[in-house]
């Protein structure tokens, strides 16, 4: 009797034993039907996130870009309107200067405006004070007016190719390695200098305003492998005060002007 209530507790064990077993071995898994949906659910939000990927990357470019515009579009400013004082490290960004003369002919009765030549010729800058009276050229009104009220104006552009100013440092002077110089980000600048006028009845304002102009900055970008600026655009205009000196015939017989800050020229009595 001994024996058989030990096989009976033995086999009672037994009997649990495979039924514990059973039940763990009958749990349900995942088939190859539900991997296969959740592989395409990942796949499809995963096409999701590499499309939008290159998006963010090209926002994030453009927001950097713009930010180095602001930036150098405040330093070019501030060399202008103190005459180039403290801005001789600009020339180790420059790649190439220009000037282009655009005369037009103006009707002062009617205002119409018809370009009659253009002009462009490249210099050779090697300071930063030649660049500053080159970007400070303004814009000339001819003083002799036809009988039939046509006026010549000549509008002179200073055109410059540079690398930035800010940025990362390692195209920054006195980096002399050709390959990351090219990949340096860079812009073309184009600097306006116009007369302020006084308010007159004609269509074509002829009096200018004594120690005031009208600074317009261009910045066009990136530089592309072949020198022309990309689709980037932004434009700057401001207001100068203060006296215009020049000019003055330093080199290549180029006339440069510079901002006396501070100083201001008497208007002519009429």
């Amino acid at each position: 009797m001994k024996f058989l209530k030990t096989s009976l507790v033995a086999r009672t064990h037994i009997s649990q034993g495979c039924a514990w077993e059973s039940f763990c071995c009958s749990r349900a898994g995942f088939t190859l039907v539900e991997i296969a949906l959740a592989l395409a659910v990942i796949g499809f939000a995963l096409v999701a996130i590499i499309g939008v990927l290159p998006l963010g990357m090209n926002v994030q470019r453009e927001n950097r870009e713009e930010t180095i515009i602001n930036h150098d579009a405040l330093v070019v400013l501030e060399a202008i309107r103190t005459g180039a004082r403290g801005f001789n490290e600009l020339t180790n960004y420059v790649e190439g200067v220009w000037v282009s003369n655009v005369v037009t002919r103006v009707n002062v009765n009617d205002g119409t405006q018809q370009e009659v030549n253009r002009s462009i010729v490249k210099v050779n800058i090697t300071t930063a004070h030649e660049l500053i009276g080159l970007l400070s050229t303004p814009t000339t009104y001819g003083t002799a007016q036809l009988p039939n009220g046509v006026l010549f104006v000549t509008n002179t552009y200073a055109v410059v190719n540079m690398r930035a100013l800010t940025g990362v440092a390692v195209d920054k002077p006195p980096q002399a390695n050709k390959t990351i110089l090219e990949g340096a980000f860079g812009y073309r600048l184009e600097a306006q200098l116009v007369p302020c006028f006084a308010p007159d009845s004609t269509a074509v304002p002829r009096f200018p305003v004594p120690n005031l102009y009208e600074l317009r900055l261009t910045f066009r970008w990136p530089l592309l492998p072949n020198g022309r600026p990309g689709r980037g655009l932004q434009r700057f205009q401001t207001r100068i005060s203060g006296a215009l000196a020049g000019p003055f015939y330093l080199r290549q017989q180029l006339p440069f002007y510079f901002f006396e800050p501070g100083v201001y020229v008497q208007p002519i009595q009429l």
